[in-house]
This record gives C-alpha cells, sequence and structure tokens, in this order.
C-alpha cells in the first residue's frame, strides 16, 4: 500500500520507482490493490500520467493473464487476506444413488469453497461508501463469507456516517438519512430500506431486507450472508463508510 502510495508522491522518479515495483508484485497483491483503488484514501489521490494505480492493476492482470479475473476467484482469509491461484485437476467425480458423475473442469463455470469456524460466529466488516452500493451491478455487495442456515438468529449491528454523491452528497447512517428534516422518503422506522441503510440478502438471488443500525431476526432460507448499503444509483465518488458487526446462533 505504502508503494501505491508513492505512485501519487508528485515526482515521477518517485512514482516510476513504485511502479517498477509494484510490477513485480506476487499474483496475490493484485485484490489488495484493487481494495485500496476503492477506499476513500485513494480517490484523493493524484496519479501523475502513465503512473495511476488503475494501470499497475491492469499490467499485473495481463502479467498473470487474468482478463478475466473477478474478486469471486480468489480465497479470502479472515475476510481480509487475499490470494489468487488455480485449481489443478481435470475433472470432478460425483457419487450418486444413480451412478457416478463425472464433470470436466471446462464444464465448471464456478467452484464455491466455504469453511464455517463454530467458534466464530461474530464478525466486523466495513461497507465502503465507493463500493458497497447495492446498485453496483460489479462488487456492490460484501460477500461475508458466512453460511447461515434456515432458523438461526442473525443478528447486525452498524455504526457510522457516509456521504452519497449520487444523492447531492447528503449524509447518511445506517438507518437512513442522517438529517431527519430532509423532505424525503427516510422513515426510521419502516421495514422497507430507504436510502443509506444497510440491508443483506442471504445468497446471491436473496430478497434485500433491511438491517439498519440494530437487527435481529431469523433466517428464512439457507445460504450465504451479503451486506450492502442501500442506494439504487451507484457513484464512485461516495465517500465514508459502516462499520458492521454481525452476529449467527
Amino acid at each position: 500500500i505504502n508503494l501505491a502510495k508513492q505512485l501519487a508522491s508528485g515526482t515521477e522518479e518517485l512514482a516510476k520507482k513504485a511502479f517498477d515495483q509494484l510490477l513485480d508484485a506476487p499474483i496475490g497483491a493484485i485484490p489488495i490493490l484493487e481494495e485500496f483503488a476503492f477506499s476513500d484514501e485513494s480517490v484523493e489521490l493524484v496519479y501523475l500520467p502513465g503512473y495511476s494505480l488503475n494501470e499497475v492493476i491492469n499490467a499485473l492482470k495481463g502479467k498473470y493473464n487474468l482478463q478475466n479475473y473477478s474478486p469471486e476467484d480468489i480465497i479470502s482469509i479472515n475476510y481480509q487476506y487475499r490470494m489468487g491461484g488455480q485449481y489443478n485437476f481435470k475433472n470432478i467425480s460425483l457419487k450418486t444413488e444413480f451412478g457416478t458423475l463425472n464433470i470436466p473442469k471446462e464444464k465448471i463455470s464456478k467452484i464455491e469453497v466455504f469453511y464455517n469456524d463454530p467458534n466464530n460466529k461474530n464478525l466486523t466488516f466495513k461497507l465502503i461508501a465507493s463500493k458497497h452500493i447495492s446498485g453496483n451491478p460489479d462488487g456492490g455487495w460484501l460477500r461475508t463469507g458466512i453460511y447461515v442456515k434456515a432458523g438461526q438468529t442473525i443478528t447486525i449491528n452498524a455504526s457510522g456516517i457516509i456521504t452519497l454523491a449520487s444523492l447531492s452528497n447528503n449524509q447518511y447512517t445506517p438507518d437512513g438519512k442522517s438529517d431527519e428534516t430532509y423532505d424525503g422518503d427516510y422513515i426510521a422506522k419502516d421495514n422497507y430500506p430507504t436510502y443509506g441503510n444497510v440491508v443483506f440478502k442471504i445468497g446471491e438471488s436473496g430478497e434485500i431486507q433491511k438491517a439498519g443500525s440494530h437487527y435481529t431476526g431469523v433466517a428464512s432460507r439457507s445460504g450465504v450472508l451479503y451486506l450492502s448499503i442501500y442506494e439504487t444509483v451507484y457513484n464512485p465518488a461516495n465517500k465514508g463508510y459502516y462499520i458492521v458487526k454481525v452476529a449467527v446462533k
């Protein structure tokens, strides 16, 4: 991250030195650099022409042949540290009551690996306003990695203040508009999500549900838990973040 900041040092000599060093970074550096690129700190940096962080990321993707790279293609450790890689197999054999089904690797579109630690069901996440917006089709939903079973109790507590550039740079809290005198659709006790709300869903196609600053409820279905900030229009100029604590029992 320090090298990424050095790209905006203001001098071409330092920027070039940082750029060249970043090009030697391992494949696992790509998701870390992308995460920083979406942060508020990175948005405020001014890069010299030819030495931007996005140019480094694109160069690394080309170096490691990751043109079709997606954040879902990496492994997260403790939901922060990530690594890329490749599956080294030709096919997968599934034994069923009707016989063995052999699936060649090229016919598999996606593989998901889940790890559930029974001793750690209380986790903290950071929803970044410049990225985690429900209306953002590219990474707008934070995949927590928590697999929830139907009937389990989900508790969500959130705090923080964000600024939504898509809504005239108004400030919002997890419960909605921070200025309750605003003549809009902010209704604190409404069960339907409003702008700025912390929202969640269970599974990629699950129903969007309002969490707000405090939520406790029973899961109606099983699947991976996703978190986001409710807003139908995505603007990367949004600022701030929410800290969200999740507990599943």
